[in-house]
């Protein structure tokens, strides 16, 4: 089963919910959550990890997105935390993500195959990849714990 944490354009699925609005990020809501247009995300989809539906790992990203423009994350990577905060379910992880247009939010992943080796990535929420030489960028930092 896979969350939509992205995307460019508004959808409905009876089956999965609904897509907010967003250049870089949004999300599909489950089918009895309204969407919030005021809350974007970081231009990842997730998915349930295929050995353990408890996790979650990054599916794929949205070219250009802040997700992909910091370079930090890919598919396969386990998401783990977001601002601190454990992610426990597919449903929760969609309120963890979304927030503000250009509010950061700090995600804390493990690399395909490295559980033991944890690593955050701090994301402005919403925002594409800044054109080269232009100083600004969609993802601000990562750092290795």
């Amino acid at each position: 089963s896979v969350t939509k944490v992205a995307s460019n354009e508004r959808s409905a699925s009876s089956t999965r919910g609904i897509a907010a609005r967003g250049n870089a990020a949004t999300a599909v809501y489950p089918a009895q959550r309204p969407p919030r247009d005021d809350r974007v995300g970081i231009g990842a989809y997730f998915m349930r990890c295929p050995n353990d539906s408890t996790k979650v790992e990054v599916r794929s990203m949205l070219s250009g997105g802040p997700s992909d423009a910091s370079g930090l994350i890919h598919p396969g990577d386990r998401l783990v935390m977001v601002d601190g905060h454990a992610v426990e379910s597919m449903a929760g992880l969609v309120d963890q993500l979304l927030g503000p247009e250009g509010s950061k939010v700090v995600c804390t992943f493990h690399k395909k195959g490295e559980a033991h080796k944890p690593f955050d990535v701090e994301l402005m929420r919403g925002t594409r990849a800044a054109p080269p030489g232009s100083g600004r960028s969609a993802a601000t930092t990562g750092t290795d714990r």
